[in-house]
């Protein structure tokens, strides 16, 4: 508005101050200003209480927002609780299954050491050799069962040889002593298996047989003047015992592993011997 003029805002006419209708377009001045003013009003009005609905929306949904953000974060809190006391009770029932298990494995562990010991007690070796062999299958160090193992062993050889199965006993004592050759007991009661062996067979004139098993107790034990004696016994009357058939074929062999191992003595001479009874 310049000075002295009031400019008609529907076509911008310049109209005296003191006008109340445009000269131009028939405008009434004082109304249009009112009503723009109160537009004006009214527009800033309504946008302050559409910013204010806003915000209050922007509010309302921040707040739904963080109330189901809670809710969510409170479910997931006790899944995550249930699923752990879930899984804690799974491990507290293995671990009770697993205790079950172990007491009743040692339970029948020390049931089989018992039932091995009566068996022992009982001179049932054979029982004794199983079981104890069973007890030492599952746990290798338990208790004293490997000695008793072996003490079961040794007296089954030697009731086997008591009772003339020497074909048994000299099986179970080579698989013994083979397995553990620097046991000194298992070499002490092969050799006694093999010379009980050998005595059967020198009583039935098994010459052949009788040197075998000579032979092999003498490697085990070089020192034993008695079985040198009687494995060089054994080789004489084995000589002397062939017949024309076959020794053109054996004595020479014979003769040399006879010299190979006596090459002082003398294979022909039979003095000091009384003839076999066979």
């Amino acid at each position: 508005m310049e000075d002295g003029l009031r400019q008609c805002r529907n076509c911008n006419t310049q109209n005296l101050l003191n006008a109340t209708i445009c000269k131009s377009c028939g405008l009434n001045l004082s109304e249009f200003e009112t009503l723009s003013e109160n537009f004006g009003n009214y527009q800033q009005r309504y946008q302050e209480q559409y910013q204010s609905q806003i915000s209050a929306e922007i509010s309302e949904q921040a707040t739904q927002t963080n109330i189901a953000n809670k809710a969510q974060f409170r479910s997931l809190m006790t899944m995550t609780v249930l699923v752990s006391l879930v899984l804690l009770g799974v491990v507290i029932a293995f671990a009770f299954w697993r205790g079950q298990q172990i007491r009743q494995y040692q339970a029948e562990l020390a049931a089989d050491y018992a039932s091995a010991n009566e068996c022992l007690r009982n001179e049932n070796f054979t029982c004794a050799v199983d079981s104890f062999a069973s007890v030492l299958a599952r746990e290798p160090n338990y208790e004293d069962a490997a000695a008793l193992l072996q003490q079961a062993q040794l007296s089954w050889i030697d009731e086997l040889v008591a009772q003339g199965q020497f074909d048994t006993a000299i099986e179970t004592s080579t698989s013994l002593f083979t397995s553990d050759p620097t046991n000194a007991p298992l070499r002490t009661v092969h050799e006694t298996v093999l010379l009980a062996y050998a005595a059967q067979k020198t009583s039935l004139s098994l010459w052949a047989e009788a040197v075998e098993l000579l032979d092999e107790a003498t490697e085990l034990n070089k020192t034993n003047v008695q079985t040198r004696a009687d494995l060089e016994k054994a080789y004489k009357f084995w000589y002397s015992a062939l017949d024309g058939k076959t020794r053109p074929i054996l004595k020479p062999t014979i003769r040399r592993a006879y010299y190979d191992r006596f090459p002082d003595g003398d294979i022909e001479d039979l003095s000091l011997y009384e003839p076999p009874s066979g």
